[in-house]
């Protein structure tokens, strides 16, 4: 694996911003950078995503151990996050779970050396499914990629039997990457040939007699996906309303658990004996960068490799090939 410089694309930032990722120039790093691309082997991605697979694995286990055996309380929950996150996790085989994105580095013996994971919908989906797509089609016909997501996503719709369901994908209108991964997710739902609908979540209420999330052509909400970190109304909390109906949560409550700050130390101890040096977020108030590899995990499955030049408070996003081996 190696770090190569390339020329980018003639207007490329136009490009990028018509992928849907959204460029950042407040000082912070753009979060794409197409002067430079990451070469890779079939054999090293193969490896990374393999490693990447048995820590979700060790992960999903010990969030059996952890709410079977009752050890909630060490995660510094409310009583009803405890309840709720039990709740979600005995119905784990009907609730569908799409995205994660575990996060490493590559040490010098193509070993993943875990950093840190995020669950569901954040960002980076869209560089890595789209834009790093987008980026090889034109710029190397003849150059192939670690990357399935889309495809699998498709997939995903249909294994969960999601296609006979209403599905709304619910954004937040005031953010541009949260409104432009609506619209991804809702045309990956189209293409499975499932019923699906964009809706901001400022048009979602509770209707006062039955209690159920509608949205504002009156359809009762069935199957939910949120695009960002909020509430999916502004007059109810998500685990209240979305916990006490019959709402499917795409992604369940039980994935909260991995966003829980202890997290990490917790699984390092049980899996990795406290090999695991801090999550990523730690990362990025570093003075230097440090190249990460994220693995996006879709439905269980390691379906799409994304690399990022993290620290400094900044997070770059560089596009990769595969090389023959």
């Amino acid at each position: 694996m190696r770090r190569c410089r390339i020329e980018p694309r003639d207007s490329w930032i136009d490009r990028i911003n018509q992928s849907g990722v959204v460029m950042k120039h407040d000082g912070s790093g753009k979060v794409w950078n197409e002067r430079c691309c990451i070469q890779i082997t079939l054999a090293e991605a193969e490896s990374i995503c393999t490693q990447a697979e048995l820590i979700y694995d060790e992960i999903a286990e010990l969030t059996d151990y952890v709410i079977e055996r009752c050890h909630l309380s060490d995660l510094k929950l409310t009583r009803e996050e405890k309840g709720v996150i039990a709740d979600s996790w005995e119905m784990s085989d009907y609730l569908p779970t799409l995205f994660t994105r575990v996060d490493g580095v590559i040490d010098a013996t193509n070993t993943f050396q875990f950093r840190g994971i995020a669950s569901g919908l954040t960002d980076g989906l869209l560089e890595a499914a789209v834009a790093q797509w987008d980026w090889l089609q034109e710029s190397s016909g003849w150059a192939s990629q670690s990357n399935t997501i889309s495809e699998r996503l498709i997939e995903a719709w249909r294994e969960y039997r999601l296609t006979d369901r209403m599905i709304h994908v619910v954004y937040d209108a005031a953010d541009r990457y949260s409104t432009n991964l609506a619209e991804y997710l809702w045309d990956s739902a189209l293409s499975a040939g499932a019923r699906a609908v964009p809706v901001a979540h400022s048009d979602l209420r509770v209707e006062p007699a039955s209690k159920k999330i509608i949205d504002c052509q009156g359809r009762e909400i069935d199957v939910l996906i949120r695009c960002g970190n909020f509430s999916p109304t502004s007059d109810g909390s998500l685990w209240t309303l979305t916990s006490h109906n019959d709402v499917c949560l795409v992604e369940p409550h039980w994935k909260r658990l991995w966003e829980n700050p202890e997290w990490i130390s917790l699984y390092a101890k049980q899996f990795r004996g406290d090999s695991v040096d801090g999550k990523l977020q730690a990362l990025r108030r570093c003075e230097k960068s440090e190249l990460v590899c994220s693995v996006w995990i879709v439905a269980g499955k390691a379906s799409g490799l994304g690399f990022s030049r993290v620290g400094r408070g900044a997070e770059e996003f560089i596009p990769h090939m595969l090389l023959v081996d």
